[in-house]
């Protein structure tokens, strides 16, 4: 990719080697073989008739790209299993015997005598009084009510419905639509038209022609250096005869400098301000009337035939079964409770209090301090070296083929005129002298070139 820009320096510079063989010559064709001879400059060749362009056939760099296979060397990591040693702590057991004071209880009998109090029980007789009772019958005289049932005819009044058709007059809602004008609020969008300063530029394009001063040996200095520095030569320095055809020390001592008339497209600013109007939009609301379809009620009667129930009173008679109660004496015996006074004796069961004594042994503990042994397992830290196998990635050179593009220059023959001026007709043979107007004329990359075959 670094290769790209050169070559298409390269092909460009080409180019425009072509293109400048045929333009010096301006209107002339380069006609070796005419036999006029002018001596006025290249761009002011009278012409040659009918005599043709004559063509040369050179050699010319091409640049072109090629595809080529490079091994280049590259660092890839590759696995690779080592063996390390590391220390490994491992808890080795062991037993040791120890001592330790415990401290005991020692049973022991103990005799003790002990005074209680006890509750013994004792019967004593003991006299009461109770209530008997004594029942006996009385004769006892009651007033009772004893139904009696009698038949008896009574009135009763009864409603009895009559029916009959009556015509009844009733109203019903109908609907019905009407068209009603109301009014709505609606935003709508009213331009205003307002103005603003708008600065415009209404310049034009002017042609001016100015003179710019021009180095005469800027370009066949013994420091010209590039891609085609074996081409360049010193062409002289045109009318100044100090100058060794060498130029070894430049021709800016010696030559006066050169001016030549250019012409320009200078833009001519005219800034002007104006007033533009300007159109805006801003909302306002306005009350619109539109008209709508409504949908209304009317009351409107109608009348219907129903049947219409009255209901008229009727006396009727009936038997019925009527109870009605009499009164009658009867006569009863009843119970009558009467309580009389004995007294009785019984045996009761009474609690005397009792002291009593009696000896019981006890269990006391003593506590007695002594030595005692135990045993208790101990891990000592043991250190050990082990050796593991570890994978780590090792870096390797490896070679590789890789598709590498080179910009390579290829030689090719291409066809351009035979003068690069104006031929033997103006003086830019094989054979003329340095400081013809060919030889000042000609400038630009290929200028040693140019002068070489001009035989400048």
């Amino acid at each position: 990719m670094k290769f790209r820009p050169i070559c298409s320096l390269l092909g460009l510079a080409v180019a425009f080697a072509v293109s400048s063989a045929y333009a010096d010559c301006g209107n002339c064709g380069g006609c070796t073989d005419c036999g006029a001879v002018s001596s006025s400059p290249c761009g002011d060749c009278g012409g040659c008739g009918d005599c043709g362009v004559a063509q040369v056939t050179r050699k010319v760099l091409v640049p072109e790209y090629i595809t080529e296979t490079k091994t280049i060397t590259v660092t890839e990591m590759q696995p690779q299993t080592q063996q390390r040693t590391i220390k490994v702590v491992r808890q080795v057991p062991r037993e040791e015997k120890r001592t330790r004071t415990v401290t005991k209880c020692v049973p022991r009998e103990v005799q003790k005598t002990e005074t209680y109090t006890v509750m013994v029980p004792s019967k004593q007789t003991q006299e009461y009084t109770v209530r008997v009772p004594v029942v006996s019958y009385v004769e006892e005289t009651f007033t009772v009510r004893v139904p009696k049932m009698e038949t008896k005819v009574v009135e009763y009044t009864v409603r009895v419905p009559e029916y009959k058709d009556v015509e009844v007059t009733y109203n019903v809602c109908e609907p019905y639509t009407e068209e009603v004008t109301r009014t709505r609020t609606v935003c709508r969008r009213v331009p205003v038209t307002t103005s603003r300063t708008v600065t415009r530029d209404l310049g034009h394009y002017e042609c001016q022609t100015v003179e710019v001063p021009v180095a005469p040996c800027a370009s066949h200095g013994a420091r010209r250096l590039g891609l085609f520095h074996r081409h360049h030569g010193c062409g002289g320095c045109g009318a100044c005869d100090s100058c060794a055809p060498a130029c070894s020390t430049g021709c800016d001592s010696c030559c006066a400098p050169a001016t030549r008339t250019v012409t320009r497209r200078v833009w001519v600013p005219n800034i002007v301000t104006e007033q533009v109007p300007c159109t805006t939009y801003k909302l306002e609301r306005v009350e619109e009337p539109y008209t709508c379809t409504v949908t209304k009620y009317r009351t409107v009667p109608k009348t219907k035939t129903v049947r219409q129930c009255s209901y008229r009173t009727e006396t009727r008679t009936r038997e019925v079964q009527v109870c009605t109660w009499v009164e009658e004496q009867r006569t009863r015996k009843v119970p009558k409770c009467e309580y009389k006074e004995e007294t009785r004796t019984r045996e009761v069961c009474v609690m005397v209090p009792e002291e009593r004594t009696r000896e019981y042994t006890v269990v006391e503990y003593d506590q007695v301090q002594e030595e005692q042994e135990y045993t208790v397992t101990i891990c000592d830290r043991v250190e050990e070296e082990k050796t593991i196998d570890v994978t780590v990635c090792v870096p390797v050179q490896v070679e590789k083929e890789v598709q590498v593009r080179r910009c390579v220059m290829v030689e090719k023959e291409v066809t351009v005129p035979a003068s690069s001026g104006c031929g033997a007709a103006s003086g830019c043979g094989a054979g003329a002298a340095c400081g013809t107007p060919c030889c000042k004329r000609r400038g630009g990359l290929f200028h040693h070139l140019h002068a070489r075959h001009c035989g400048c």
